[in-house]
């Protein structure tokens, strides 16, 4: 829904390999809930890699996924691409982007309906060029 209001001309492929960690149980509560009913899960998941969401996705299949998008649109040859996604999987692309743990992934404060900008080189790797970008943007021609 979000692509289409930014690309509205634009034929849009979905990704499976983009789509939101699976917090399975805990879909949709905040974090005041999550931390009431399972005091003792808050937090293990930034600490172990083996941690999985009650009823979800665990963070080592999250990070392999996450892994293989990147690979996928570094593979991409097109000048520009665009990724419409939630902001998790945003986080975790700007980790192994910029050589930085995936367990550091809260550093980066991922605004709803915001445009991050990532300049990638050749080698994997890349410069964040703009976070929380918001209100009228000029896209690259």
């Amino acid at each position: 829904q979000t692509a289409g209001i930014y690309f509205p001309e634009a034929e849009l492929e979905l990704l499976d390999l983009a789509k939101e960690t699976d917090f399975g149980d805990w879909e949709g509560m905040t974090f005041q809930q999550i931390s009431e009913g399972a005091p003792d899960l808050v937090g293990k998941w930034q600490e172990d890699p083996n941690f999985c969401f009650p009823g979800g996705e665990s963070i080592m299949d999250f990070t392999q996924r996450i892994e293989a998008l990147k690979k996928l649109l570094c593979d991409n040859t097109a000048s520009d691409v665009y990724l419409v996604a939630h902001a998790g999987v945003i986080r975790f692309l700007l980790c192994l982007f910029l050589g930085i743990n995936i367990n550091k992934s809260l550093i980066f404060k991922v605004d709803p309906g915001s445009m991050t900008v990532l300049d990638v080189f050749d080698n994997g790797l890349g410069v964040l060029a703009g976070l929380n970008i918001k209100g009228d943007y000029k896209w690259p021609e």
